[in-house]
């Protein structure tokens, strides 16, 4: 194997802690060239300029360095997440909203949606022969859309294997349009059936994929970096300290975690709230009004979009990492890597029921998972803080437990499944 191509939905130069960066970083010391066809995602941030020609205008953009080509679409109609609903002020887009005129409005921004993913794939075959044009032994697809087009480029000859790294529930994506949700559930199976090699990120995915499409996938879990994260398990002086990293939405519970530490101060009156991660708007403005109306700005504080090594210091000054998600498909199904990076940091970690979250915490006993109800996360918090036995307990197994997700093992295992795949096919 000397050459591999890796497709994403995920903006790499947008972020910087995927599972996709991971396995970059470590492919690009197996193989002997790496290409990555990512999309671009815009952000609020972004000139209006750049919003324009995003929507009106396919455009690509290359990099390289070294060994990794770097290759960023801008699909047709490409527009910045979440738009519909920062125009609606829609911060739950799992509800109907109340009012009519949004719900019409939010129904037709959503089918256009639709539109737009019919056109990721003419886009990704446009840029791909306009700057890459080169066979590769390997193809790794993330999502349905990017798995087509795997799948075009083997019919085709330009690649010998077809890996599906599983990682999300696909569907999950879209909460309110069925037509758009069904096109991608059944875009997604046939693709699945199509790979030469599924990696699921958990068991639960899996077990999914064995029942849809009676292929039992392999499963590479999300990891961590556990030579950096273990060093905050050296602690720093500080107050009693929950922390919440990741992406600031609707699905991240905060606003349970918010109405939580009214009844948590009760009994931990020093308590406070960490937040680390990237947000979005409406939802980071409705949790702020939150915070305002319980007077608790000065025990909640947002640390901003931190780098993946950044995270370290606030992990230092905290006791509990929280993983409370929304019990929906997207999140049922995911295996967060803030999970691990907490248990490396030595912390108990609270998260959801029924979830793959769930699984993980209680696999290795170093958490208490509880219902999506604001309650029971303030007596799981006050449990764990103020319980020192088990909050020992807890922490140790975290700390053993982290050491088996190394990214450097996982991605170690994951190139000998896709280096066996391969051979088994030449």
């Amino acid at each position: 194997m000397k050459k591999v191509l890796l497709v994403t939905p995920q903006d790499y130069k947008g972020y910087s802690n995927f599972r996709l960066h991971h396995i970059v970083d470590q492919f690009t010391k197996n193989f002997q060239s790496i290409a990555v066809i990512y999309r671009y995602h815009i952000t609020e941030k972004k000139p209006l300029i750049d919003a324009v020609r995003s929507f009106f205008l396919i455009n690509s953009l290359s990099e390289k360095k070294d060994n990794l080509l770097l290759l960023r679409v801008d699909p047709l109609l490409n527009r910045r997440q979440s738009i519909g609903l920062s125009m609606l002020n829609i911060t739950d887009p799992y509800t109907p909203p109340e009012i009519y005129f949004k719900r019409i409005i939010q129904k037709i921004l959503s089918f256009f949606g639709t539109l737009t993913d019919l056109l990721i794939l003419p886009s990704l075959m446009f840029c791909y022969f306009l700057k890459l044009r080169e066979k590769y032994d390997i193809v790794i697809v993330q999502g349905p859309w990017e798995g087509a087009f795997g799948y075009i480029l083997k019919k085709l000859g330009l690649i010998k294997l077809l890996v599906y790294d599983d990682r999300d529930y696909e569907p999950g994506f879209i909460p309110t349009n069925r037509f758009r949700r069904k096109i991608v559930e059944e875009l997604e199976k046939r693709v699945l059936k199509k790979a030469d090699l599924i990696v699921s990120v958990g068991d639960m995915l899996a077990e999914l994929r064995q029942d849809m499409i009676q292929v039992k996938p392999v499963v590479i879990p999300n990891g961590v970096n556990y030579k950096l994260f273990r060093t905050a398990q050296q602690k720093l002086p500080h107050r009693p300290t929950l922390i919440y990293m990741g992406y600031i939405n609707d699905w991240s519970g905060l606003e349970l975690v918010v109405d939580s530490m009214v009844k948590i101060r009760n009994k931990v009156p020093d308590v406070r709230l960490l937040i680390a991660g990237h947000k979005n708007t409406v939802y980071f403005n409705y949790i702020s009004e939150k915070i305002k109306g319980y007077n608790l700005e000065q025990d909640i504080t947002f640390l901003g979009n931190l780098k993946y090594s950044d995270l370290i210091n606030p992990l230092k000054e905290s006791d509990v990492g929280l993983a409370i998600f929304k019990p929906i498909d997207l999140r049922k199904y995911a295996f967060s890597l803030k999970i691990i990076e907490y248990m490396a940091a030595g912390l108990p970690v609270i998260t959801t029921k029924g979830t793959q979250s769930e699984k993980v915490v209680n696999k290795h006993n170093c958490g208490i998972a509880v219902d999506y109800v604001s309650d029971q996360i303030a007596e799981a918090v006050i449990h764990i803080i103020t319980d020192h036995n088990r909050y020992s307990q807890f922490s140790e197994n975290a700390k053993i437990a982290a050491k088996g997700y190394d990214w450097d093992i996982l991605i170690g295992r994951y190139f000998n499944f896709v280096q066996n795949s391969f051979n088994s096919q030449i």
